[in-house]
Parts: structure tokens; C-alpha cells; sequence
């Protein structure tokens, strides 16, 4: 099998990894026609038989031209899909510090010298598996004397070719660094699943879904992000049904204009912030006499933020509590759902009269810019 492309789009262009890619074929070319004299190849470039610096320059040697073009087939395919999703200086620290553990549990479990990239290789790899296991990867293959091509989920390949790596190392088939691979496969997996814990790596929405996700048994966070900008846009759909229901003239909505206040009865309820600024999309139209449209809103982070929820309209609304749609109601009966509800972060609202969704917690902001919030 031999795979030519992993399934996935990239974020960044890796030109980190096309260096890597014709460094190391510069050099093993060169070491392969004798251009450095075998006192340099022995001290630099062959690990376990000269000086410490071979950690790294075994990684640029190999023997022969077979064993080159294998790796350099693998180091291409999924060098640079890591390199496009990791970055490209993070990718040239990932991919040496990888091959420098490689080649020392190859030692540590008592192997001979060593030359080759496989063990910094079967390493990205593995944080390909960590990354996207579930994406695919394309290859050909062949079925007697005929050449196919396929597909098949990253997972199972890469640990088809595990499988054959503990079995080599078992039965100690052939003069192939097995435990390099094993090292790096292992030191890559871990790699790629700190890389996603701490976000320095994330997908894209092409992507099925990472390894951590499926060990936490959650949805991708990209997936939540895509599956949010679908929501509003169906909520948007919803809007416009309801609107056009509406008979015309529609009533406008008033918010945080004195004019508009009205003789219910106030409602206090606590709003949690993310951050001091809140920019509304679009604005929000005022038509009451001098009133003008509210842009921004900045509340202190340090102040606890407690509105009033007087002056809005009576008229319809709908919700939404991050993960369903509600409405439409009377504004009682959403401003007493909104007020037991025990975090209202992921809820936005929309009401007749209203350009745009807005989240709730702009509203009890909008509803009482004359107070404590000042308008930017």
C-alpha cells in the first residue's frame, strides 16, 4: 500500500516540511555518491556508532535509494498535512524532537546504528492519528498484478502498519529499526493529544473529529462551531416566516428608550459576561423621539451586572438556548422563562420588529443603557 494523500484541508502552507523533505533528499543523495569521506558519515550521520550530533543527522542518512524514496513517500503524505493544521516552526520542532526520541528508545532497547527518518516519520503519524483519525486516506494497492486505488479511515491504516511493526520487533524480522517506529508512533500520538488539549492545534470543519474527541466522548469543537452558524441561519428562517405572518403595519420594537417604558412590572436578572465589549450586529433600531441607535454597549468587567428588564414591547418572541428554538410567546412568559434559567451565555432572542438575532444577554443591556452601562 502505498497512500499519496490524507483526506483533510490545510491551514497553513508547509513549507516546513518541504525543507525537511529536500534536505533530507539532498543529503542522502550526497552521502549515497560519497561527497563527505566515511570518517564524517560515521561521526555525524550514523546514530549509535559516533558522536551525540548523529540524534539528529541519522535522520538525514539512509540506506539506500529504496529505503529513501519509502520514507520520503510517507514523510510528503503526512508531513504535510500535520505541518499545514500545526504550524510550520512548531511542525520543524515537533518533527526533530520526535526522531531524537525515536532514536533513543531504538537504543535504549539495545539496537544497533541506525540511519533513516522512519522513527521521526511513524512519529508524525502518529499525531496525524491524534488530529484526524477518522479522515481519509487515499492509496494504491494492488490485487495480484493490478494496480487499485482506495480509501481508508487513518486509524485502521496506521494501525495495520503498528501491527506490523510489534511483530517485526517481536520476532525480530529483517535489519528494520522496529522499535524507532513503535517510539516515535507512541511519542507522536501524545504529541498530537497535548498539541489538542492546550488548542495549539485545531481543525478545520472538514475534519471529522479528533482523537481526544472521541476519548471525551464529545462533539468536535469545530463541529459545534458549524453547527452554530446552521442554527442561525435556520433561526433567520424562522424570523423571516414569522415576520411575513405578521400584518402589515408590523409594530416596531423599542429598546432603551425612555419613551417605550411601560407599566409591567420590572424583572432583575443576573447576566454573566465574557468580556467588556459587546458589539451589536447591525444595530438595533430606537424610534422613539431623540432616541438614536445603540452601537456598542461597555460594561465594567469588575461590576456584577444587573439589569432591569423594563421597556421592552409587548409583542412576540423567540429564543434560543444553544441548542433548541423556542416561540413564539407573549414577552411575560419569555421574560419569566429567561429569568429561571440558570446561565443565559449561549441564548439569543429575537422579537417582532427586530433586524437581526441578538444574545440575551444585549438585551437587559440595550433595555438599560441610560443606567450603569455607558455607550461607546
Amino acid at each position: 500500500m502505498i497512500p499519496y494523500r490524507i483526506e483533510t484541508l490545510f491551514q497553513y502552507e508547509p513549507w516546513a516540511n518541504k525543507v525537511l523533505f529536500g534536505v533530507t533528499i539532498a543529503a542522502s543523495l550526497a552521502l549515497e555518491v560519497g561527497v563527505f569521506p566515511e570518517e564524517v558519515v560515521q561521526q555525524y550521520f550514523i546514530w549509535g556508532d559516533g558522536s551525540p550530533v548523529a540524534l539528529l543527522g541519522y535522520l538525514f542518512a539512509h540506506a539506500g535509494l529504496f529505503h529513501l524514496a519509502g520514507n520520503m513517500v510517507f514523510l510528503w503524505v503526512f508531513g504535510n498535512a500535520v505541518c499545514a493544521t500545526v504550524g510550520n516552526w512548531a511542525y520543524l520542532a515537533l518533527y526533530l524532537g520526535l526522531g531524537v526520541f525515536a532514536g533513543l528508545v531504538h537504543m535504549v532497547v539495545g539496537g544497533e546504528p541506525v540511519v533513516g527518518a522512519s522513527g521521526a516519520i511513524s512519529g508524525v503519524v502518529g499525531v496525524a492519528v491524534a488530529l484526524y483519525p477518522s479522515n481519509r486516506v487515499n492509496l494504491y494497492y494492488s490485487l495480484g498484478l493490478l494496480p487499485r486505488t482506495g480509501r481508508v479511515a487513518l486509524w485502521a491504516i496506521a494501525l495495520y502498519w503498528t501491527a506490523w511493526d510489534i511483530l517485526g520487533a517481536m520476532l525480530h524480522l529483517g535489519a528494520v529499526a522496529y522499535w524507532a517506529h513503535l517510539g516515535g508512533t507512541a511519542a507522536g500520538l501524545a504529541a498530537g493529544l497535548a498539541l489538542l488539549a492546550t488548542r495549539r492545534a485545531e481543525l478545520t470543519e472538514f475534519d471529522h473529529g479528533s482523537l481526544l474527541d472521541l476519548v471525551l466522548r464529545r462533539t468536535p469543537p469545530h463541529k459545534l462551531q458549524a453547527a452554530s452558524a446552521e442554527t442561525l441561519a435556520e433561526l433567520r428562517r424562522t424570523e423571516l416566516a414569522f415576520a411575513s405572518s405578521l400584518p402589515t403595519p408590523r409594530p416596531a420594537i423599542h429598546l432603551g428608550a425612555p419613551a417605550a417604558a411601560t407599566a409591567a412590572k420590572p424583572l432583575t436578572i443576573p447576566v454573566r459576561r465574557e468580556g467588556p465589549t459587546i458589539r451589536l450586529s447591525g444595530g438595533v433600531p430606537v424610534e422613539a423621539a431623540g432616541a438614536a441607535s445603540f452601537q456598542r454597549v461597555t460594561v465594567d468587567r469588575a461590576t456584577p451586572v444587573i439589569r432591569s428588564a423594563r421597556g421592552l414591547p409587548d409583542v412576540s418572541y423567540f429564543w434560543f438556548d444553544g441548542q433548541n428554538r423556542h416561540g413564539p410567546v407573549p414577552r411575560a412568559q419569555f421574560l419569566a422563562t429567561i429569568a429561571q434559567a440558570p446561565d443565559t451565555t449561549a441564548y439569543w432572542f429575537w422579537a417582532e420588529g427586530m433586524d437581526a438575532w441578538l444574545p440575551v444577554a444585549e438585551l437587559w443591556s440595550i433595555a438599560n443603557s441610560a443606567g450603569p452601562a455607558q455607550r461607546g
